[in-house]
């Protein structure tokens, strides 16, 4: 009995819990992004004309696809948190979800996905930006 209470206070918060935590780890990621893109900017962009163009190529594409990936894994993250709007009809939520708890927890599950698919997408997004930092500083070595 104690355990079916629990689990009714457990999926009634569960939206609103995945949301607070997806809206942490919206800034926390973004905390992350930020700093990686000033390790781009600290050597400046006068040290990327010093590269040759292969490492000036791949500075490129590692950097944009790197804030790309970042772009799209924060976005994630604010539609975890903020949920995706939409017109919700009561008779259509009852129908195909049996009832509005079931629905929330749907929700929860889809943005505690969109949560999970954030997190690996900024951490590409750091590898690329890394990376991206890397051949800066190797391609000036190099030259």
């Amino acid at each position: 009995m104690a355990d079916r209470d629990r689990w009714e206070v457990l999926t009634s918060t569960s939206l609103a819990t995945t949301q607070a935590a997806a809206e942490k780890w919206r800034t926390g990621l973004a905390a992350f992004v930020t700093l990686v893109t000033g390790g781009l900017l600290v050597k400046g962009p006068e040290s990327a004309n010093d590269l040759t163009t292969p490492w000036r190529l791949a500075l490129t594409l590692l950097a944009a696809s790197g804030l790309a990936a970042a772009i799209g894994g924060l976005w994630l993250a604010l539609r975890a948190a903020a949920g995706a709007p939409g017109k919700v009809n009561y008779r259509e939520v009852v129908q195909q979800y049996v009832g509005v708890r079931q629905f929330e927890v749907a929700a929860a599950q889809r943005a505690s996905e969109a949560l999970r698919w954030a997190k690996v997408t900024v951490a590409l997004s750091l590898v690329l930006l890394a990376a991206a930092v890397f051949a800066v500083l190797h391609g000036n070595e190099a030259h």
